[in-house]
């Protein structure tokens, strides 16, 4: 809502940011990952970025991202677990995004989320013969989750970097 109230409630055109968000001058001025601010010393950006998001569908990508794995998740391991797993995963997402995509504009808790995705990934390895039957069912979920949000990686604001970075810190 901070996002579109802050581009004067309007959406960007659907042709510069199909997924129906505001302006990258919006986005940016909301602390949106900028590599060369980041540099300046706005170290805020590597925060900001967790918080916004391009779009109305970014922002139910990732909440269905949560609702799938970030609940059960909390459920299983406790909040001060998974929010730490969440912050620094997003962090390291971000920086890696900055690494290899210094001029692109980024926003959102994907890397973040990833970083869950990680974890999961993790536990399944981990305790694969604790899943029993249900080893290759999780397999499965998990695969087809992390290939479509991947391919979300694909959209404009939106990086496949920050997704990396954030799911390796998850899954170590």
């Amino acid at each position: 809502f901070v996002e579109i109230a802050k581009n004067g409630f309007k959406f960007e055109d659907f042709a510069v940011n199909p997924t129906i968000g505001p302006s990258v001058d919006t986005l940016l001025a909301l602390g949106a990952k900028e590599t060369s601010l980041i540099l300046d010393g706005q170290f805020f950006r590597l925060f900001t970025p967790m918080l916004l998001h391009a779009g109305i569908i970014h922002l139910l990508f990732n909440m269905l991202g949560l609702w799938n794995i970030g609940f059960p998740a909390e459920r299983e391991f406790g909040w001060r677990k998974i929010g730490a797993i969440y912050v620094l995963s997003g962090v390291f997402g971000v920086l890696l995004s900055s690494i290899f995509l210094p001029q692109q504009v980024g926003v959102g808790a994907s890397g973040a989320i990833f970083g869950l995705f990680g974890s999961a990934w993790a536990d399944l390895i981990h305790n694969w013969s604790l899943y029993r039957g249900q080893a290759y069912c999780v397999l499965a979920q998990l695969t087809v989750a992390t290939l479509v949000n991947m391919s979300i990686g694909l959209m404009p604001f939106l990086d496949n970097f920050a997704h990396i970075g954030g799911f390796l810190p998850g899954l170590i």
